[in-house]
């Protein structure tokens, strides 16, 4: 399972006082060393506001560099004073624009001149992460917690090597960790409930850590999106779409967070809503894969047939390999009221591609064959699909299978 990450959509800067000061208005309440990465808030003419250890702190303008600038910088004091921190510091701003031969050549030379520079291996480990050399990663996150036993960014790393490996009880263990050290790191909180998810039936839980994560950084945008996916998935409809009505409130052009709300709004049969929720997706982004595949569905759901088709092998063309488009077609193929549209062959043959792409579709399968008039087929496949099936779905189900045991076909009711 490789763990997903918020994309940054804040202003940052980057410390470069050996020492900076953290106010709350006139009082220091904290320090951050050089190289520290922090999200802005606001800016006033002398000092910025930014977001540390979960809370809006001030800075001073002479004590940071806007990101875009740190590059730059780093290397001309690099040139005139080659300390292995600043290699360490302007290997992650490499790595950060995604010149990962350059971050981890600085990396090699800041464990070069300082052996034990626990932040060096931690970074260097993700760099070989992003390469795809996971035991060289695994080896490096290891000896940065040798180093230095207390730092939450070591376990935090790991952490995450971990969960990409799929050993999800020490991916667990570790960001536990991390959070004792550092309860202030939303990111922890964030990934652990990312592990959480992943185990299925530990939904409370990642909603409890995404909840953590949302109260340390109220901006964290995948937070609002996997607790949104999490509430839907429990059948939290109201839940789930107050955490993406956030999610697009902070970010407007959050095409996933468009997705998802669509999906919420067909759970709740508003299927014009959905539309427009997938139109928008698609509109900020053509080729968004989740407007794409379900603009067709809804289609179909209104009893726009013709479009809805159209929808459907738009989406397939864009996105060939993405199964759930493949079964929003069988279904249009082998249930929809107008006979002009149905197709049973296509139908049988949408619905196993999409079953053999993990999308499970043995339902789907079943009302195909019944369409083809094969109702023996049809029954040992609903069968199979009411043992299977979500509680919320059994009777339904159940009703399907007695049609085909009547010797008659699933039609869908527009609504």
């Amino acid at each position: 399972m490789r763990l997903p990450y918020p994309k940054e959509r804040r202003e940052r800067v980057i410390v470069i006082a050996q020492r900076a000061e953290l106010r709350d208005d006139a009082q220091v309440v904290g320090h951050v060393t050089r190289g520290r990465s922090l999200p802005v808030e606001s800016s006033e003419a002398n000092r910025y506001q930014v977001w540390c250890k979960g809370r809006g702190v001030w800075i001073n303008r002479a004590d940071v560099l806007p990101l875009d600038r740190a590059m730059d910088y780093f290397t001309e004091e690099i040139r005139q004073n080659p300390i292995a921190a600043d290699y360490a510091v302007r290997g992650w701003l490499r790595g950060g624009v995604g010149d990962l031969d350059g971050a981890m050549t600085d990396y090699d030379q800041a464990i070069r001149l300082e052996p034990k520079l626990e932040s060096a291996y931690r970074c260097r480990g993700l760099v070989w992460r992003a390469k795809g050399e996971f035991d060289k990663a695994m080896a490096d996150c290891d000896t940065a917690v040798r180093l230095d036993p207390k730092s939450a960014f070591a376990y935090a790393v790991r952490g995450i090597l971990f969960t990409d490996k799929g050993e999800s009880e020490k991916a667990i263990a570790d960001f536990g960790i991390a959070i004792d050290l550092d309860p202030s790191d939303s990111m922890a909180f964030y990934n652990r409930g990312v592990v959480w998810k992943a185990h299925g039936d530990d939904l409370e839980k990642a909603i409890l850590d995404y909840s953590a994560a949302i109260r340390l950084d109220s901006k964290l945008l995948a937070a609002y999106a996997n607790r949104g996916y999490a509430y839907r998935i429990k059948g939290d409809l109201d839940l789930a779409m107050a955490d993406y009505d956030e999610a697009i409130r902070i970010y407007p052009k959050y095409t996933a967070a468009f997705g998802n709300r669509g999906l919420i709004w067909m759970a709740k049969g508003n299927y014009d809503q959905a539309l427009a929720d997938f139109d928008e997706a698609i509109r900020i982004d053509p080729m968004d894969v989740l407007g794409n595949s379900n603009r067709g569905f809804v289609l179909f759901k209104k009893g726009e047939f013709d479009k809805a088709l159209a929808a459907c092998d738009e989406a397939i063309r864009l996105h060939p390999n993405y199964a759930y488009t493949y079964r929003h077609r069988a279904t249009l193929r082998a249930t929809c009221p107008d006979q002009r549209f149905r197709d049973g062959p296509k139908a049988v043959e949408d619905a196993k591609t999409a079953h053999k792409m993990k999308c499970w579709s043995v339902d789907i399968l079943a009302v195909a064959y019944a369409e083809l008039g094969e109702f023996k087929t049809a029954i040992r496949l609903q069968t199979v699909a009411i043992k299977y099936a979500p509680e919320t779905e059994k009777k339904g189900w159940q009703d399907r299978l007695e049609l085909y045991q009547a010797g008659k076909p699933y039609r869908e009711v527009p609504t």
